[in-house]
């Protein structure tokens, strides 16, 4: 949030009556009229230092109680919500590595982590409201919005939230054609990733690389993005009349299926048809073939993950992150 001059120096003042102990984890403060008067300041300036506080967890406030000094203040455990199946679907695995590297993280900081499943039952979100209103947590990591997690989530907001940073989705479609222009194919087959978070951003990257080879001189077919093995399959089975030379895919387990489908078809892979896809280091998401691949480091994704959070609880603008891919070449 933006805060002016004044609204930070009271910030900076009452967050070091918080953390000295001058202000103890509990303590209902004075309304906001009465504080900005003990401090002779604007209400205004006053209501922007207690947001900013309130944002960065140190804060809580209740519109029929007041305002008191978060109970979570001296805690040390870090709450990371994720749904089971990130920890048991092997399609999923980055996301299991990303958690033993962001543990490895946390602990040289002094914090330690809490995992809260959500398709564990209704016991993790009392679970975590318990833990909430107790203040042992100091704030929350959310590895993946999925339905099951925003349920888990909803209403609560005691403590700073960081979610999973997103792949540079225009820097992953514009390595992807750049490579499949200098291999001079005719006909790209594009599939964006799910529309909701990169089909935008995807397309930025694909005119990016086009500009650079002066338009160029394959023609590119687009199909539905998405982020399930179906939307590779469709793909397939709806280009059969003119199958592309060469794919661009946005998501790992799009090109799964897509794969799956090509070789049912018949499609002779490496040798019939060039492919480019999305991936996550470490994880190779069809072990037979070398894919050509735009790999994601989940130990950048943990490290990105430790930055925010530090920026969130020390009051400093969050860095925007997304995560870099590398072009890795494979026999595809």
């Amino acid at each position: 949030m933006v805060i002016h001059s004044a609204g930070c120096d009271l910030a900076r003042k009452l967050d070091d009556d918080i953390r000295s102990g001058r202000l103890a984890p509990g303590a209902r403060l004075p309304s906001t009229a009465e504080l900005a008067l003990a401090h002779g300041v604007t209400v205004h300036a006053m209501q922007s230092a207690l947001a900013h506080l309130h944002e960065r967890g140190l804060l809580t406030r209740s519109r029929r109680r007041g305002t008191f000094v978060a109970l979570n203040v001296g805690s040390s455990v870090i709450g990371v919500v994720m749904g089971r199946n990130l920890l048991t679907d092997p399609n999923l695995r980055v996301y299991g590595l990303t958690i033993d590297h962001l543990t490895q993280a946390v602990v040289t900081r002094g914090f330690q982590l809490r995992l809260y499943l959500p398709g564990a039952g209704q016991d993790q979100r009392r679970d975590l409201e318990r833990d909430l209103d107790a203040g042992h947590l100091r704030a929350l990591i959310v590895l993946a919005r999925e339905p099951g997690t925003a349920a888990l989530l909803a209403g609560l907001d005691q403590v700073p939230v960081v979610d999973f940073p997103l792949p540079d989705y225009p820097l992953l479609a514009y390595l992807g054609i750049r490579h499949l222009l200098a291999a001079q194919v005719q006909r790209i087959g594009i599939i964006p990733p799910d529309p909701d978070i990169g089909t935008a951003a995807f397309q930025a990257g694909v005119e990016r690389a086009l500009a650079e080879a002066g338009g160029g001189s394959a023609q590119l077919t687009w199909f539905p993005g998405g982020n399930r093995q179906e939307t590779g399959i469709s793909a397939v089975q709806s280009s059969r009349t003119a199958p592309p030379d060469a794919w661009l895919v946005g998501d790992d387990n799009s090109a799964r299926g897509l794969v799956g489908a090509l070789l049912v078809a018949g499609t002779r892979l490496p040798g019939e048809v060039r492919l480019v896809t999305h991936a996550n280091r470490g994880l190779e998401i069809f072990p037979p073939l070398a894919l050509t691949r735009l790999e994601i480091d989940p130990l950048a994704a943990a490290n990105a993950l430790c930055a925010n959070l530090a920026a969130r609880l020390e009051g400093s603008a969050p860095p925007v992150i997304t995560l870099a891919p590398t072009l890795v070449v494979g026999d595809t």
